[in-house]
């Protein structure tokens, strides 16, 4: 049941980083939202892809390539890169990270790709 609670805690501040976002596209100031996105490691990330054979409540545990999962990672780094340093980013690369950070959270309960 660990790895549901991780699970659950990394899409969560995936979710955090698109909350930031938002907030940030608004008042144009750093906040907690971005914050705890960037506390995201990619240790986290990693074992949030391991599988738990028979826990269905870890959403698309399984089903992607090393690849996919790869990819997927670096999109996030990325991503964090970007809010690093958010106050230079340009208005299109933040709605790019934005999107990315959309794609994420649909990443984990997608079932046709």
């Amino acid at each position: 049941m660990g790895n549901v609670i991780l699970v659950q805690n990394v899409i969560s501040r995936i979710a955090h980083g698109l909350i930031g976002l938002d907030l940030f596209t608004q008042k144009k100031e750093g906040n907690d939202y971005l914050r705890d996105f960037l506390t995201l490691s990619p240790m986290e990330l990693q074992e949030a892809f391991t599988v738990s054979p028979g826990t269905k409540l870890v959403p698309n545990s399984g089903r992607n390539s090393l690849e996919e999962w790869t990819m997927f990672i670096n999109k996030i780094q990325g991503a964090q890169e970007v809010i690093k340093s958010i106050e230079n980013a340009d208005e299109h690369e933040i709605k790019r990270v934005a999107g990315d950070l959309q794609e994420a959270v649909g990443f984990f309960y997608s079932y046709t790709r």
